[in-house]
């Protein structure tokens, strides 16, 4: 049980890292802004709002990856999900396929952001 948590986490610290890097907080505010959220700081973000940042065409278009948006964008979401249950103590296990799609995402940022 505790490897999805630490997955989780790394992930989370992977993509608030890629994010703080690369863009200033007032272009994550106005990605964010679109969902009703303005986050003060790199450390209010949230899992949403990293989908939203890479969501967003000018943001991701800074990234200069060559992998397509919507596909990424779709991952992290259904990792959001998941994220969700799992922070919140869902009874139901987490799917194996989940664990794995987290670790192909680390392993995405880690060759691209690194």
């Amino acid at each position: 049980m505790a490897s999805p948590f630490l997955l989780v986490g790394e992930l989370d610290q992977r993509l608030r890292a890629l994010i703080s890097d690369r863009f200033d907080i007032a272009e994550v505010a106005g990605a964010c802004g679109r969902n009703g959220r303005q986050p003060a700081s790199y450390d209010a973000l949230t899992f949403g709002d990293y989908v939203s940042v890479l969501r967003n065409e000018q943001c991701w278009q800074q990234l200069g990856w060559p992998l397509d948006q919507k596909a990424f964008t779709k991952r992290l979401d259904d990792i959001r999900k998941v994220r969700n249950d799992l922070m919140h103590f869902n009874p139901d296990p987490i799917p194996p396929l989940a664990v794995e799609q987290i670790r192909a995402v680390i392993d995405i940022l880690h060759n691209y952001s690194d």
